[in-house]
């Protein structure tokens, strides 16, 4: 054991992590729990992102050995009101579909990364409004959203929350007393280490909203009790482990294929593989800061925990696939030499890809002055984007999510958020009359780009008011209201019609497309253009 955990450390300073955990159990005992580098120990805490997925599943099992669930019934029957934007999935999706990501819904993750306004019953609202890539079942597509849905109906089936299901199926009855399922819950333990992106440290993010999907905290010492759930069974019926453990549907083939590691499949809250001729069941987790992978044979009675400090290590991988090496026996493969080549060469490519674009593209000015993009656009289940000007240019803000910009070709625009690594191509869209109406952004690169359409600046009522009244132009009358706290037009006594704020004292004709008005107030009164009509000048008053 002793070659092993210095070849462990030595990947770990290879991979340049700060810290790391690591749990092993064989026939049903603890073999190893062991913490590297300074302070690390088998109790420090380390968020476990996606690995919350199988403890998700693994409650919703529970509630299929009591009666209370079904996996391949709907889920508007155990959820009144949940719809999909494919009617076809709104009708079938059953709970099975969610766990195994066969929904036809691509990820859609920045309708709940960095989203603190929102509760879990608007994200359900909003999935109606998100587009699908794919028809339901027909291909495997990774999804949080789903998982957040999942959730929702082992909490409703529990009665309570999602972490009330988790924490009273799975967590008391395994002794995890050091898994916390909330973000306050893990500050509050004092043993959560700290995060790290290329040797910077990163602040701890709240991923509640998503909680079903990855916000779970644990250790390497209290992971021993969810290898040995997995590998030992007890907690479920033996019917249920097996379900939970077997792939329900195909994964793509993986970007770098190696001899020794072949995907089987997507299972309930679980990837399949086999490794060297063996079968192994485990589920990796990348969140801002850390990555981990909780991985076991079945067949062979061992099972590894990684937990490491550092965002999209390989460090995880590459400490299971030792692990396994040393237990069964086997000549050790080189992967820590295979990762590292694979994430350098990714990470380059990115970089050369990224200047060619900027290559081609770069010349053309902005298509107007800075401050006319300038307000709120708004998607209705992305939420609100804000888009605030300066000297210098534009700053966006998703939700609390701030957007690095950097103006590409005319009303082309990049958005890049750090933390996720990821750069957004942004469009602006403008009217006939030739207004900002709305941003596109590519958010979700499997669907059309998502659009936000600007958010009307209110009109205070006392303004309102003072644009009552008749206007004129030659024999024709326009006449303007106030009915209701809104202003209508009508011209030529043809019935009114609604004016819609847009910006300023510029309004859209309700019901009319390419028809607005604008009031136009000067020193000597206030005139009032309708497009296409004409220039209409207000009457004086007695």
């Amino acid at each position: 054991m002793d070659d092993l955990l210095k070849a462990i450390e030595d990947e770990r300073l290879r991979c340049e992590v700060p810290g790391a955990a690591v749990a092993v159990v064989r026939n049903g005992a603890s073999v190893l729990e062991h913490g590297f580098g300074p302070g690390i120990t088998p109790a420090t805490h380390f968020p476990i992102g996606s690995v919350t997925k199988s403890f998700t599943a693994t409650a919703a099992g529970s509630l299929v050995d009591e009666g209370l669930l079904d996996w391949d019934v709907p889920v508007r029957e155990y959820l009144p009101g949940f719809r999909m934007w494919d009617p076809a999935a709104t009708e079938h999706l059953t709970v099975r579909d969610l766990l195994c990501h066969r929904s036809g819904l691509p990820r859609h993750d920045l309708v709940w990364y960095g989203n603190h306004r929102a509760t879990r019953a608007d994200v359900m609202r909003g999935l109606r409004h998100l587009q699908p890539s794919r028809p339901i079942r027909q291909n495997w597509q990774y999804s949080n959203l789903m998982y957040l849905a999942a959730g929702e109906v082992v909490a409703r089936l529990h009665g309570g929350t999602w972490e009330d299901a988790v924490r009273d199926r799975v967590l008391r009855p395994l002794g995890m007393s050091d898994t916390f399922l909330t973000s306050a819950e893990a500050l509050a333990s004092g043993r959560l280490s700290p995060g790290h992106l290329d040797g910077r440290p990163v602040p701890r993010r709240d991923l509640d909203l998503c909680g079903a999907s990855g916000s779970m905290t644990s250790s390497a010492a209290d992971l021993t009790a969810w290898l040995r759930a997995n590998l030992e069974g007890g907690l479920v019926s033996e019917a249920t482990l097996r379900e939970l453990h077997r792939p329900a549907m195909l994964v793509p083939p993986a970007p770098i294929a190696w001899e020794e590691l072949r995907p089987a499949g997507y299972a309930l809250g679980w990837q399949v593989d086999t490794y060297r001729g063996r079968r192994v069941v485990q589920h990796g987790g990348n969140i801002d800061g850390y990555s981990a992978v909780v991985s076991f044979m079945p067949e062979e009675g061992v099972g590894v925990a990684v937990l490491t400090n550092a965002t999209f290590s390989p460090l995880r991988d590459i400490v299971a696939f030792l692990v396994y090496d040393e237990l069964l026996g086997l000549d050790p493969l080189p992967w820590g030499e295979r990762h590292r080549a694979m994430y350098a060469a990714a990470n380059e490519g990115r970089r050369l890809a990224a200047e060619r674009r900027r290559e081609l593209s770069a010349g053309a000015p902005p298509g107007r002055p800075w401050e006319e993009y300038a307000g709120e656009y708004a998607h209705p289940a992305y939420g609100s984007l804000h888009v605030t000007a300066g000297q210098d240019g534009l700053a966006f803000t998703l939700h609390d999510l701030p957007l690095a910009v950097r103006h590409v070709h005319r009303e082309a625009f990049e958005l890049r958020q750090d933390t996720l690594d990821q750069t957004f191509p942004a469009h602006w869209n403008s009217g006939f009359d030739g207004d900002v109406r709305s941003v596109s952004v590519l958010f979700e690169p499997n669907v059309e780009p998502i659009e936000f359409v600007r958010v009307a600046q209110e009109v205070p009522a006392e303004t309102l008011a003072t644009l009552t009244g008749r206007y004129r132009l030659g024999p024709v009358d326009a006449l303007v209201e106030l009915v209701g706290g809104v202003l209508r037009v009508s011209v030529a006594n043809r019935p009114g019609a609604a004016l819609r704020p847009r910006r300023g004292l510029v309004f859209d004709v309700e019901g009319q497309a390419g028809v607005w008005a604008e009031f136009v107030p000067d020193e000597a009164g206030c005139d009032l253009v309708v497009w296409p009509l004409g220039r209409f000048t207000k009457e004086a008053t007695a």
